[in-house]
């Protein structure tokens, strides 16, 4: 056994974690996949700091979904994933949500559609009713709704008809109805057709190179309604002992019977749900050696309109897990993140109280082109401390092809201006991953989630009154705000604290001696919140024994006045006999500190200093005095102070380079020491503290630095300049549209061709059921793209440009009336093609035309690319070519780079008249992705986030030397939405105004360098 004092055996492997601990992209399938495109991507993850996949089938899939050859390419990757020392995981559904296996499970078994429990009023016969009516219901004398037949609706007024109504088809369920769950047919039929198709075929990878199996977003949603069947009516019964269709007008009107019908609804919901889906999934994972994961719709909480408890969900999850998305997490306003600290702190906690050792999340994508490097960091920053520890990065596009570009517009690959840079944030993310999995985190307070108390009010989602503003719908909202508050403001003061399922706490929960034990956590304090309305019978017995072996509740509210959602005195009588064990604090702040009082938090400030509101930290006890803390700042405000921490002495792992160093710290007398924290925005701290006073490595030496060093700049453009020719005509059989966008022409040209929108727009194809649709002669179309070079352009920079098309090979294709040859020239995405104009362009006016017939399922009309070494001068309408500029220092746009997405290399050369050990270089004004640096030719780093400062620790002879800066853009420049901020789903594009807007009225990325670069070299001694 090592002494406490040395470093901890795990600490030789944190400069270069293993893949496990390493980012697992989701891997999206969009188009036709090959092994070639399979073969590069891979590459790709492994040379940029991955640890493997997620394999996700995804809308605008081509290939058939679990045919044979889709196992055959499966395979294929898991081959490859070995050969480059990387892990392959199971996506188990073509797209989302999880259980209808692209339509297969449906088309199997069609006793598997999903119904929902609806009701309307009608006056008098209602002969256009849709679905089963399974009750009706008219007023009585005494105004209480009295049951009638259904076949003797009134004549002079209004009944409740209350229907079971099967779900309609949906696109984005392969054009088939949705399934249900809650019936044990349905998982039945998913599992033999995706989990047992799998296991034929790769079993022997199972728990080595494929561990996990991802589930995504399943639910019992059931739209305008409430999921049921005729198996949920006579389980209700048999739960309950009454129908639930006597009672159904409960569910959609407040009633006084509302909110225990409401509450056995959803307590036989969540039993069929648990039985039939979430519990079979979870026993064919143990049983064949991987882990369930995924997530479900926890971020709705405390709504149960899509699960009834998301942490009872985890529950059944090998490896639990939530998703955070960048337009989910908002740096600048803490408040609006707080419903995701919630849900990090639900499915940590669950992991903890259940002993899993990972915790997954569906993390940093989904927020548009724009999002960089410095929009992950803070998002994995912040997922880390509150207990993920398993990054899976959404989305990697095989393909940017057609819509798959407004597929939540965002990817982790060769089609973003900074992939070639994402080791940085990836090796960060391993080395964070790598040293919270260490130890453990022990938290002693217990804080329960009111989850059954929405049970009570839950309404019909959709259709149903005015569902934002019901009563039951604005009780929730009030309840979600109350636990959001009192969450935000135990963390704000470092409270270590974990959640409290109440079906959890049924299965898992114990009072020993005074203090709670869930699983394999116990807790020294019960924290019920405001707004709890609900017990559940198991919990109230629970308190019941807590509170007579000598335990302590703190409220934040009276006692629940619902037991099973039915009036109960109980928990009131209960609060009653232990006045001085159950207190009440109606304020939050009140509430929060005697939480601190009776529970002091481990981390504190030092005297005449504050903890930083925001702070986010968490701590791992690695056992004989050694403790883990990892602090981060994931917002946009500095935070400094001094804190008090156990130990003696600290060691600094920098999560940059995966170096060790000791840190400085000053002794206490109370055995503990004091350091300094400083954080810039997204900023973060890994520090492990040790019980001897003598780090065993030593701190490093200060610098001696010189004055900074005068430089001799030059530019250059990296690759060829690029105008986005979005806007043209359209011509379909004798129709023209002048002035369309790229987008609508798109949408335009299938439903003239009988579709009601892009087929492959958020919507799978079941088997090859599109791409065999075939069109009759004389069907297609004729796409001009118009663009005007300037008079000014020379005949050198003319015969240098190049033409970008989409899918070239499905066209004919001219410019000015000249056809061109397509060749097989791959650019940018494995279906886009260069095009040679040779001596068809010209100055002034041109015209690009692609013209199908007949029409042809993978006709996606999307915007043509002009490339070459020009400007962009802003025109009225886009912009016009002209002449190139030399970068430089400043704005992109200053030089014509408007559109442009990729590098501009800032070249700078400086003389060294003595020897240093290094050099510092600090870009104090930039904009753009990332900054690539090298020296003298060698890699020295990157660049992607405050302080905006790269130390380069090697000896440099006098004489010249060359720094490199290369400056990425972004490729939101290069295909938009330029029009429109808005989620960045395709509505962004198809809403892209008419005619086409000035340029200088588009939506850039901002990119440059705007004040030349500080180099300062130093001596380390």
């Amino acid at each position: 056994m090592s002494s406490p004092s040395a470093l901890p055996a795990w600490s030789t492997g944190f400069a270069d974690p293993p893949a496990s601990h390493r980012p697992m992209p989701f891997f999206v399938w969009n188009g036709e996949v090959s092994r070639r495109r399979i073969t590069e991507v891979l590459e790709q993850y492994a040379a940029r700091g991955c640890g493997g996949c997620f394999i996700h089938p995804r809308t605008g899939l081509v290939t058939d979904y679990l045919s044979d050859e889709w196992f055959e390419l499966w395979g294929h990757a898991l081959a490859e994933s070995k050969r480059l020392g990387l892990e392959c995981h199971i996506y188990d559904e073509n797209s989302y949500p999880s259980g209808f296996a692209g339509g297969h499970v449906y088309t199997r078994n069609p006793f598997t559609l999903a119904h929902s429990l609806k009701a309307r009023w009608v006056d008098g016969p209602a002969e256009d009713i849709s679905g089963e009516t399974v009750a009706c219901f008219r007023s009585g004398e005494d105004g209480r709704l009295e049951r009638c037949p259904p076949g003797r609706l009134r004549q002079d007024g209004k009944t409740l008809v209350v229907t079971l109504e099967p779900s309609p088809p949906r696109a984005f369920c392969a054009y088939y109805p949705p399934v249900d769950l809650t019936l044990p047919q349905t998982t039945r039929t998913f599992l033999e057709t995706t989990h047992h198709a799998y296991a034929r075929r790769f079993r022997e990878a199972f728990g080595s190179s494929i561990k996990y199996c991802f589930t995504d977003e399943p639910n019992v949603g059931g739209r305008g309604g409430f999921r049921a069947s005729h198996h949920l009516l006579a389980e209700f019964f048999r739960d309950h002992g009454y129908r639930l269709e006597d009672q159904s007008p409960a569910l959609f009107l407040d009633t006084a019977e509302s909110p225990y019908v409401r509450h056995d609804y959803t307590f036989t919901l969540n039993r069929l749900w648990t039985e039939n889906f979430l519990r079979p999934v979870h026993d064919w994972c143990e049983q064949n050696g991987l882990q369930f994961t995924g997530h479900f719709w926890e971020h709705m909480w405390p709504d149960p309109g899509h699960q009834p408890s998301a942490m009872y969900a985890y529950r059944w999850m090998q490896a639990p897990g939530i998703d955070l998305l960048a337009f989910q997490f908002f740096p600048e306003d803490r408040p609006r993140t707080h419903i995701m600290l919630l849900s990090c702190k639900e499915v940590a906690s669950v992991a903890r109280q259940l002993g899993r050792e990972r915790v997954l999340c569906e993390t940093t994508g989904g927020g548009g082109y724009h999002r960089t490097p410095a929009d992950f960091k803070p998002l994995t920053d912040f997922c880390q401390t509150y207990g993920i520890n398993l990054i899976n990065p959404h989305l990697s596009h095989q393909s940017l092809s057609g819509t798959r570009k407004y597929d939540w517009a965002h990817t982790f690959s060769d089609h973003s201006s900074w992939w070639e840079d994402y080791k940085a944030e990836a090796d960060h993310e391993a080395r964070v991953t790598w040293a919270l999995t260490r130890g453990e985190e022990i938290n002693r307070v217990l804080l329960l989630q009111p989850t059954t108390t929405a049970w009570l009010h839950r309404t019909a989602r959709e259709d149903w009154e005015d569902r934002d503003n019901s009563p039951g719908r604005q009780r929730i909202k009030a309840l979600r705000q109350a636990q959001e508050t009192l969450v935000a403001a135990l963390t704000d003061q470092q409270v270590d604290f974990d959640l409290g399922d109440e079906l959890i706490l049924e299965e898992f929960g114990q009072a020993v001696e005074g203090r709670l034990q869930v699983g394999r956590r116990t807790y020294d304090l019960l924290v019920l919140p405001a707004g709890m309305e609900n017990l559940l019978p198991s919990t109230l017995a629970l308190l019941e024994r807590h509170l007579s072996g000598g335990g302590r509740i703190l409220a934040g509210g009276p006692p629940p006045a619902h037991v099973s959602g039915r009036i109960d005195s109980r928990p009131t009588a209960l609060a009653e006999r232990h006045l001085s064990a159950w207190k009440v604090y109606p304020k939050v702040h009140d509430l929060v500190d005697t939480v601190v009082e009776a529970v002091p938090p481990r981390l504190r400030a030092s005297a005449g200093h504050t903890l930083p509101p925001g702070l986010c930290w968490t701590r791992r006890d690695l056992g004989e005095g050694r403790t883990l803390h990892f602090f981060a700042n994931p917002w946009t405000e500095p935070m400094e102070t001094r804190l008090l921490l156990e130990g003696r002495s600290l060691v600094r792992l920098d999560t940059m380079d995966g170096s060790l160093a000791g840190l400085a710290s000053e002794a206490q007398d109370n055995g503990g020491q004091c350091a300094r924290l400083a954080l810039p925005p997204l900023g973060h701290e890994l520090w492990l503290s040790l019980p001897d006073d003598r780090s065993p490595v030593p701190q490093p030496p200060t610098p001696r630095k010189d004055p900074p060093l005068a430089v001799d700049w030059s530019f250059q453009r990296v690759v060829p300049n690029q105008l986005t020719l979005e806007y043209g005509h359209l011509e379909i059989a004798g129709r023209r549209w002048e002035g369309i966008h790229a987008a609508q022409a798109n949408v335009r040209a299938w439903q003239e061709h009988g579709h009601p929108s892009d087929p492959w727009q958020f919507a799978i194809q079941f088997r090859q059921t599109i791409v065999e649709r075939t069109y009759p002669k004389g069907s297609g179309l004729r796409m001009e793209y118009p663009f005007t070079v300037d008079e000014s352009v020379t005949d050198k920079a003319l015969a240098g440009f190049t033409l970008g098309v989409e899918r070239a090979r499905l066209y004919s294709i001219t410019l000015n009336g000249t056809p061109l040859e397509k060749g097989q020239q791959r650019w940018w995405d494995e279906d886009m093609s260069l095009l040679s104009p040779a001596g068809a362009i010209r100055r002034g006016a041109n015209l690009l035309v692609l013209e199908i017939s007949p029409f042809h399922p993978l006709c996606e009309l999307q915007p043509a690319y002009l490339r070459g070494d020009f400007s962009l001068r802003p025109a009225p309408h886009g912009f016009v070519v002209a002449p190139a500029h030399d970068p430089g220092f400043g704005d992109w746009r200053s030089f014509g780079l408007h559109l442009y997405p990729w590098s501009v290399a800032y070249h700078g050369r400086f003389h060294l008249p003595e020897q240093r050990d290094g050099l510092t270089v600090e870009v104090p004004e930039w904009s753009g992705s990332t900054l690539r640096l090298s020296l003298d030719g060698i890699d020295a780093g990157v660049i992607a986030w405050p302080p905006h400062r790269l130390t380069i620790r090697r000896q440099l002879e006098p004489g010249q030397h060359h720094l490199q800066i290369l400056l990425r853009g972004n490729v939101r420049n290069a295909v938009g939405p330029y029009h429109s901020d808005g989620h960045p789903l395709a509505p962004s594009w198809i809403g892209s105004p008419v005619p086409q807007p000035a340029g200088d009225a588009y939506r850039h990325f901002p990119a440059g360098i705007t004040r030349p670069p500080v180099m300062t070299p130093f001596r380390s001694s």
